[in-house]
């Protein structure tokens, strides 16, 4: 038989702990609730809260099971604790999550059994959720039926900028041998850059001189624009925000932009 934590009722364990920047999550409250309603509870699996604000970044969830009167036994519930990372990451389990991981027992002859368990200091850019194991044993003590349910996620969005190309054009210039190049940088994540950065461009392979942009806040944007020799046709235009990497980003995926240089060169294209 494995260790659980038997429970009366009701209990609250409080745990309060102070985590370093960039730590585990860590639990600093525990509600074990055993009821003996007349009415049994529905079996639950259930994220109850989340927060997502600056400093108390943290998500609640709860898991309910009823009796099952044949079995006449205690039951137990089994918290484990799974983090995605943002924006498309896989589940993966985190460990070391105090109170998690370890059977919760109730006293036996209870219609109902709950257990909700409080996550602080959840980093951000990631989703979280709980998968809860349910055991039934009866008198004797024996496991008898066992259940596994998903609470839905926790989403705890990062605090980096994201920085992403668009609306490349060629316009004629002034000099027959130019044209200008355009093209859009705007800032999709909720942080801000800090500081400047540098476009680049490069046209007929040859890197033409950087331009430099910035901060952007959230939301924002910039047109940044480059006089240079007119592309040979068929060749690629590439453009390229933050070329010298002085700014950190939650996703550099769009930070490049190519394009197949036309062979009229015409507003707009």
């Amino acid at each position: 038989m494995s260790h659980a934590r038997r429970l009366s009722v009701p209990l609250l364990a409080a745990v309060l702990l102070l985590v370093p920047a960039g730590a585990a999550p860590a639990t600093t409250g525990v509600t074990l609730q055993a009821t003996a309603a007349a009415k049994r509870a529905p079996l639950l699996a259930k994220l109850e809260s989340c927060s997502t604000a600056n400093g108390s970044r943290a998500a609640t969830f709860k898991g309910v099971m009823p009796a099952v009167r044949k079995f006449r036994g205690r039951m137990e519930m089994r918290f484990e604790l799974f983090q995605r990372p943002l924006p498309d990451g896989r589940w993966s389990q985190i460990s070391g999550v105090d109170s998690f991981d370890e059977w919760d027992l109730s006293d036996p002859g209870i219609s109902s059994f709950i257990v909700k368990k409080k996550v602080l200091s959840l980093p951000a850019g990631a989703a979280y959720r709980a998968r809860i194991g349910y055991r039934w044993r009866d008198a004797g003590g024996k496991i008898r039926r066992t259940l596994t349910k998903l609470t839905a996620g926790c989403v705890q969005p990062g605090t980096l900028p994201d920085l992403v190309l668009l609306d490349p054009s060629i316009t004629p210039a002034d000099r027959g041998d130019a044209v200008v190049y355009r093209v859009k940088v705007r800032n999709l994540g909720p942080g801000s850059t800090g500081r400047p950065f540098a476009v680049a461009l490069t046209v007929n392979e040859t890197t033409q001189p950087a331009q430099v942009v910035g901060p952007l806040a959230p939301g924002a944007r910039a047109e940044v624009t480059f006089i240079a020799p007119r592309c040979t046709p068929g060749s690629r235009v590439r453009f390229v925000v933050d070329a010298a990497g002085q700014v950190e980003e939650s996703d550099e995926q769009a930070n490049v932009l190519e394009r197949t240089c036309r062979a009229a060169v015409q507003a707009g294209t």
